[in-house]
């Protein structure tokens, strides 16, 4: 039994070695007994975690199962990792099969005898960006460390400015270094794929964030931006092109909300792909393609399908999001909202739309001003009202979700909250 902590320092290369066993352990134990169990906790950092580990398990010609709850199993039957549960408190009798745990924070248990604890001083992400780096031959699926530099962004550990910290930052300068990983950082406008689009297409593909007015019209966002929405891409201006590119979406944006814009929501870093064969270019568009996979089909399986088969698959999500900036502005020009009622963490609304992307439209809500950060939006579905647990997780903290199904508020189904009446 064992309890290593992963974090920024000379002794990283130390707690790394003993996770790394320990999941090579678990896969060792899992081709005996013909499946592989991961269980991940109901976030989008810890679900893209899982389905980056269930597309190694496949590699490495295992059979893995991939299950979402708030709580842990309450046995280990069969060779399991479990993703972001922060207290597992299992009893050595519980335990019959090899097991890890990896979490970001601290784990408040006890490892079973044959078990390893991973705690992550950084995002979950961060940990399987180094175990992939440690696996050698899977290294050279760039496209899966890539998925893995896109779960960052769902992390706690990337500013708004879109600087990494932590284990994240650590993890993310080891694969720049040592892995051959063509990544750069590009600080330009926050607008998908800077280093392959003109700077109005790439504005008006982008839903996170919203560009109100020009999210979906690339021809008004031309008449605005002027001389900068040139022949070359967005990530190839100068500093100074991007001050006045800046300058004139945020005037016309302050004109048409009649809301100061916080430069900090437009303006940062972004990790792109130099490498013209990776099908992920834009890691920060990444993370919203795996949400959108995620919660427009309600089901998390979609988000699973693309990470296992990102060669295919992954082209369709990012188009599918991409088609999402025409229907994004028509879902917030459209919705109306009204108080449900308050609970003591948080006020509840229920929108007169139910959009693609709960999430992606809440964060539009936020950024006009609409609702606040730790408000929750629920929409009329066949059952009730409902939400998606990664809005409530983003808008409320860490295993907020949890909690409010434990205090009998709603009830979840899958990536689903349904607030009990």
């Amino acid at each position: 039994m064992l309890k290593v902590r992963l974090e920024p320092g000379s002794g990283v290369e130390r707690s790394l070695e003993p996770f790394y066993k320990g999941v090579a352990s678990v896969f060792s134990k899992s081709l005996d007994e013909g499946y592989l169990r991961i269980a991940s906790y109901v976030s989008l950092e810890a679900l893209t975690a899982s389905s980056i580990i269930y597309a190694l398990a496949m590699v490495q010609g295992l059979d893995p199962i991939l299950t979402l709850d708030h709580r842990p199993p309450p046995k280990i039957v069969e060779p399991s990792i479990l993703v972001g549960f922060s207290n597992v408190n299992y009893n050595p009798s519980d335990v019959e099969s090899p097991l890890v745990v990896i979490s970001s924070g601290s784990i408040k248990s006890t490892p079973t005898p044959g078990s390893v604890y991973v705690e992550v001083d950084g995002s979950v992400g961060s940990a399987i960006s180094l175990l992939i780096q440690s696996m050698k031959g899977a290294a050279a699926r760039r496209d899966l460390l890539m998925a893995s530099i896109a779960s960052y962004y769902m992390g706690r550990y990337v500013d708004r400015v879109g600087k990494f910290h932590r284990l994240d930052r650590h993890a993310f300068s080891s694969l720049m270094k040592d892995s051959g990983l063509p990544v750069e950082v590009v600080t330009t406008l926050k607008a998908y794929k800077p280093n392959d689009l003109e700077p109005c297409r790439s504005i008006s593909l982008t839903v996170n964030p919203l560009y109100p007015g020009l999210t979906g019209d690339e021809q008004l966002c031309l008449d605005i931006a002027g001389g900068e929405a040139s022949s070359r891409k967005l990530g190839e201006l100068a500093s100074e092109e991007i001050e006045r590119l800046a300058a004139r979406i945020l005037a016309f944006i302050k004109e048409k909300t009649r809301r100061q814009p916080d430069p900090q929501d437009y303006v940062g870093g972004i990790v792109v792909s130099r490498d013209p064969m990776s099908r992920i270019r834009d890691a920060r568009m990444a993370a919203d393609a795996f949400l959108f996979a995620a919660e427009r089909p309600r089901d998390q399986a979609q988000l699973l399908a693309v990470i296992a088969d990102l060669d295919n698959e992954y082209v369709l999500a990012e188009s599918s999001l991409e088609a999402y900036s025409e229907a994004l502005p028509k879902e917030l020009e459209d919705s109306r909202l009204e108080k449900v009622k308050s609970f003591s963490w948080f006020k509840a609304y229920r929108s007169s739309v139910e959009p693609a992307s709960p999430t992606l439209y809440w964060r539009a809500l936020r950024l006009l001003g609409r609702v606040d950060k730790e408000d929750i939006v629920f929409f009329e579905g066949s059952g009730g009202l409902f939400t998606t647990v990664f809005l409530v997780e983003e808008a409320l903290g860490p295993e907020s979700a949890r909690k409010i199904v434990e205090a009998g508020i709603a009830r979840r189904e899958g990536v689903l909250l349904w607030l009990k009446k």
